[in-house]
């Protein structure tokens, strides 16, 4: 449970860093993309959605899909609503899938 909502959060942050890539990078502020760059940080997203993965699909598929997305910039709202509504449709998922699919 705790490493799910670590991984959750975790890959959240980042991929929220990544939106702010420029304005860290002026403030002198050394995020993972500033650090990396931002095709390798989504590499790096990659792989912990996969560790994501074993403790749910359904929370993985999204991620994936979300770094998809997300590769590229978007509006400051999309990021606000995407990233923040994936850990709750997350848990949801895997509340549902441990208790009617055990």
């Amino acid at each position: 449970g705790y490493m799910f909502m670590f991984l959750l959060i975790l890959i959240s942050t980042i991929i929220c860093d990544v939106r702010d890539v420029v304005g860290d990078r002026a403030a002198g502020v050394r995020t993972l993309p500033v650090l990396l760059g931002t095709s390798r940080t989504i590499l790096v997203l990659a792989i912990l959605n996969i560790g994501l993965a074993f403790y749910s699909l359904p929370s993985a598929a999204i991620g994936f899909c979300l770094l998809y997305y997300f590769r590229k910039p978007r509006k400051n709202l999309e990021y606000d609503l995407w990233i923040d509504g994936w850990p709750i449709i997350s848990l949801v998922l895997t509340y549902v899938s441990a208790t009617f699919f055990k």
